[in-house]
């Protein structure tokens, strides 16, 4: 809904925040919305436990580690699950040898 997240985005921008949408829907207007009222956003890059295998939130992770070093940074988005915890304390350390660094909300 444009209009409602107009609002929401003016006071945000009023608070001196931002928004991330972690773009559940492909229907999100909020990159659009954000543009005209010159809020910072920020979206998803990948979402990391769509599924709560293991080896496939590494997986994930792995994705989001090649797409911050193609394009230079990355926005992955999980829950506070025991298979993505697991992952992320096996995989950050790892990927910050790498080089990347890690930034949480």
């Amino acid at each position: 809904n444009e209009e409602l997240m107009r609002i929401i985005f003016e006071e945000l921008k009023r608070r001196n925040l931002y928004y991330l949408d972690s773009l559940v829907t492909n229907k999100s207007v909020c990159g659009k919305v954000a543009k005209k009222t010159g809020l910072v956003f920020a979206r998803r890059s990948v979402f990391l436990d769509n599924e709560q295998d293991f080896a496939y939130i590494k997986g994930q992770m792995r994705r989001l580690i090649n797409e911050a070093k193609k394009t230079g940074s990355a926005i992955g988005i999980g829950h506070d699950r025991e298979n993505t915890v697991r992952a992320l304390e096996k995989l950050m350390p790892e990927a910050e040898k790498e080089g990347a660094q890690f930034v949480f909300l």
